[in-house]
């Protein structure tokens, strides 16, 4: 497995700067949050509220503060649901415990020689294979899940409320919050 992360993107989590969470924290309670409402104020990075930009048009500070945002704003993309699964969780349901190593694993090394041959073919350099790419039509294998239901309360966006669980184990426990 370690081979394989080697080929992905690798993204490290920037976690928000205190004025972003205090503009969130009434918007929490939606599903999605805008990336627009992420404003840059004083000329600081609009995600974590700390380095400085150089250009009035740029609203990060580099890649990574970006990717945290996009990945906090919208939790059910396939990008943030593979980033939680793979560095969060291990790649396992958190439910079953099911270990989904070899499946990610052989997904990341399709991927990589199928880009490598359309990059020999248009002529072009392959790039690392993104969270993106991975986590897209997997949602018959694996899903996110709320901890904690939208219905009863749970926040719509950022990571602490969001797990990916297998298939089976999703159905089942929405299955049973809804009988209660």
């Amino acid at each position: 497995m370690k081979e394989a992360i080697k080929l992905l993107e690798q993204i490290s989590f920037v976690p928000p700067g205190p004025r972003t969470l205090a503009s969130m924290e009434s918007l929490k309670k939606q599903r999605t949050l805008k990336m627009d409402h992420l404003q840059q104020v004083d000329g600081q990075c609009a995600w974590c509220n700390i380095i400085p930009l150089y250009s009035r048009r740029k609203k990060y500070c580099g890649v990574n503060c970006r990717n945290s945002a996009l990945f906090y704003c919208y939790p059910q993309t396939p990008s943030a649901k593979m980033w939680v699964f793979i560095h969060k969780q291990n790649c396992s349901c958190t439910l079953c415990g099911e270990c989904f190593e070899d499946k990610i694993a052989k997904k990341i090394f399709d991927l990589r020689k199928r880009w490598d041959k359309d990059a020999e073919f248009y002529k072009w350099k392959a790039g690392p294979i993104t969270y993106h790419s991975l986590g897209d039509n997997t949602g018959d294998v694996w899903q996110v899940d709320h901890i904690i239901p939208l219905h009863k309360g749970g926040d719509g966006i950022g990571l602490e409320n969001i797990q990916v669980v297998c298939k089976s184990c999703h159905l089942r426990k929405t299955i049973y919050e809804r009988s209660y």
